[in-house]
């Protein structure tokens, strides 16, 4: 073998020992990547934060000090017998907002509002995802695009409650 031959065997091994640690390292910072921007934080009303990891999408409710695993409920449609049991109060919208107080006299955990609301300039669905306990009150408010110059004058309809049996 000439010189020449296994300067040239040297090489490729140098090239390739060189291609495997950039490769490792990438790897590792990759890794690193991903486990930095794991979990997001999403804020509620109330007081209330979840915490969310982006691998897996497990979820855990944050109140307080304290922190549990979200358990997995599918939302379903409030059966309107439970619907009744519902009621709203002291409802008020202003240019940027609907807000009223909600009394839940029902066995379900609400995790959604939509409300049809109608002006004497307009008429506007609006949607709300909240945690409203069984047997609990709570206020409310939603972000609305009413404009300066609307009426305050104003009608409104709770159309679907949707949320799961229990809490």
């Amino acid at each position: 073998m000439s010189t020449n031959e296994s300067a040239t065997k040297g090489l490729n091994k140098t090239a390739i020992a060189i291609a495997m640690i950039v490769a490792t390292i990438s790897l590792i910072g990759y890794y690193l990547y991903l486990t930095n921007d794991r979990y997001y934080i999403l804020t509620s009303g109330m007081g209330v934060a979840y915490e969310v990891d982006r691998r897996t999408g497990e979820t855990w409710v944050l109140h307080g000090s304290t922190k549990r695993r979200q358990v997995d409920q599918s939302l379903e449609a409030m059966p309107d017998s439970d619907k009744s049991r519902i009621t709203v109060e002291n409802a008020a919208l202003t240019f940027e907002s609907f807000s009223a107080t909600l009394h839940n006299r029902s066995e379900w955990t609400v995790e959604e509002l939509v409300f049809q609301i109608i002006t004497d300039e307009q008429s506007m669905q609006l949607k709300k995802a909240i945690k409203i306990e069984p047997f609990s009150t709570v206020r409310f408010s939603i972000t609305t695009d009413v404009g300066d110059g609307a009426s305050r004058r104003f009608n409104w309809e709770l159309q679907q409650v949707r949320g799961y049996r229990g809490n």
